[in-house]
C-alpha cells in the first residue's frame, strides 16, 4: 500500500487512518482510496478496484465514506456499505482487502455544536479575531432516496450496494457535468448546489432533465427538491469546505419534507420557480404550506413528469 509521504506526522485535533505497522494517514482533504496510481491512497491489492472509495469531509470536521461501485466491496464495522456513512472515531473499515481504523479523537470527546453565528466584524479585544463570513445566492437541490427500508428489503446487500452506487455515481456526473458540486451527504441522498451566476440557471435545468430522466430509467426512486436563497459562507474548515449556513438552509430541507409528504418528486421553492420561468415546464401545487420554523404559508411548485422528454422536441 502506498501512503502519502507525509504519513507519520498526525494532528491530534484532526482525523487520520490508522492502517496498521505505523502508518497512519492524516486526513486533510477529500482521499481517494483505490487501486489506480491517481488515488491518494494506492491499494496494492487484486481485491481493490481501480476506483475504490472515497472519503469526503463536509461541515464541522464530519467525514463520509462513500463506496465507488467497487467490485468486492467497501465495509465498515463488519458491514458492507450499500450508502454514504458519516464516520465515527474507532470505525473499523476493510477497503480492498485493506484493513484501516478511521480515528478522530477529538470529534469523539466533542459532541456539542455551534449554534452561534457571528455576523459582525467589529471585535472587543486586541486580541480577537474576526471571523470572515461571506454571503452568495446559491441553488441548492436535496436528492434523496425514496422509502429506502422498502428498497432494502427488496435487494440482497450486495445487490443494493450496487445500486446504489451506481445510482450515486451517475448522480455526481449529472450535476458535476452541469457545472454544480455536491458538497454534502445527507445518508439517503446528497445536497449539491451551485453559485449564482450568468448561466447557471439553464445548467440548473439540464440538471433537472437529466436527474428525471435517471429516475424515469432507474431501480432507485428519488425526489429532488431545490431552492435559490442567500447562504451564508463560515469560516473555512481545516478540510477546505467552509460551513454553509443561514435560514436558506433549513428552508431546502423543509421543502424537501414538503414534497415527500406532498409525494411531489420534483419540487421547487417559489424563488426556483420565478427563476426557472420560461426555461423549464413547471407546474404550481395547489395550496399553501406551512413550513416549520419559517413564518407565513408558502407556496411551492412541480416538474412535471416527462419534461426532460418535452425538451427534446
Amino acid at each position: 500500500m502506498s501512503v502519502p509521504s507525509e504519513s507519520n506526522f498526525i494532528d491530534s485535533e484532526g482525523a487520520w487512518l490508522d492502517a496498521g505497522e505505523g502508518k497512519c494517514i492524516p486526513l486533510t482533504s477529500k482521499c481517494n482510496l483505490g487501486r489506480g496510481p491517481e488515488n491518494d491512497v494506492v491499494i496494492d491489492s487484486p481485491k481493490a478496484s481501480r476506483k475504490h472509495a472515497i472519503i469526503h469531509p463536509q461541515d464541522e470536521g464530519q467525514f463520509w465514506l462513500v463506496d465507488l461501485v467497487s467490485r468486492n466491496g467497501t465495509f465498515r464495522n463488519d458491514r458492507r456499505l450499500v450508502r454514504p456513512a458519516q464516520l465515527r472515531d474507532g470505525d473499523r473499515l476493510i477497503i480492498g482487502g485493506q484493513n484501516f481504523v478511521f480515528r478522530q479523537p477529538s470529534r469523539a470527546a466533542a459532541k456539542g455544536e455551534i449554534t452561534t453565528v457571528i455576523t459582525s466584524t467589529t471585535t472587543t479585544g486586541s486580541d480577537a479575531t474576526v471571523l470572515d463570513l461571506q454571503t452568495k445566492n446559491l441553488w441548492l437541490l436535496i436528492a434523496d432516496i425514496q422509502d429506502f427500508t422498502a428498497l432494502s428489503v427488496k435487494m440482497d446487500v450486495e445487490e443494493l450496494a450496487v445500486t446504489m452506487g451506481r445510482w450515486l455515481r451517475e448522480c455526481h456526473r449529472i450535476v458535476e457535468s452541469a457545472l454544480g458540486r455536491i458538497p454534502k451527504y445527507i445518508g439517503d441522498g446528497f445536497l449539491a448546489c451551485w453559485e449564482d451566476r450568468e448561466g447557471v440557471a439553464p445548467a440548473v435545468v439540464t440538471a433537472l432533465h437529466a436527474l428525471q430522466q435517471l429516475r424515469d430509467n432507474n431501480a432507485v426512486r428519488f425526489r429532488v427538491a431545490v431552492h435559490y436563497g442567500m447562504i451564508t459562507f463560515g469560516e473555512q474548515s481545516a478540510w477546505g469546505e467552509p460551513s454553509m449556513l443561514g435560514p436558506e438552509m433549513n428552508f431546502i430541507f423543509r421543502l424537501e419534507d414538503l414534497a415527500s409528504k406532498l409525494g411531489v418528486p420534483f419540487c421547487l421553492s417559489a424563488s426556483a420557480q420565478t427563476k426557472l420561468d420560461g426555461l423549464i415546464a413547471i407546474e404550481s401545487v395547489p395550496g399553501e404550506h406551512v413550513l416549520k420554523g419559517f413564518e407565513g404559508a408558502h407556496r411551492c411548485y412541480r416538474v412535471p413528469d416527462g419534461a426532460w422528454l418535452a425538451c427534446r422536441k
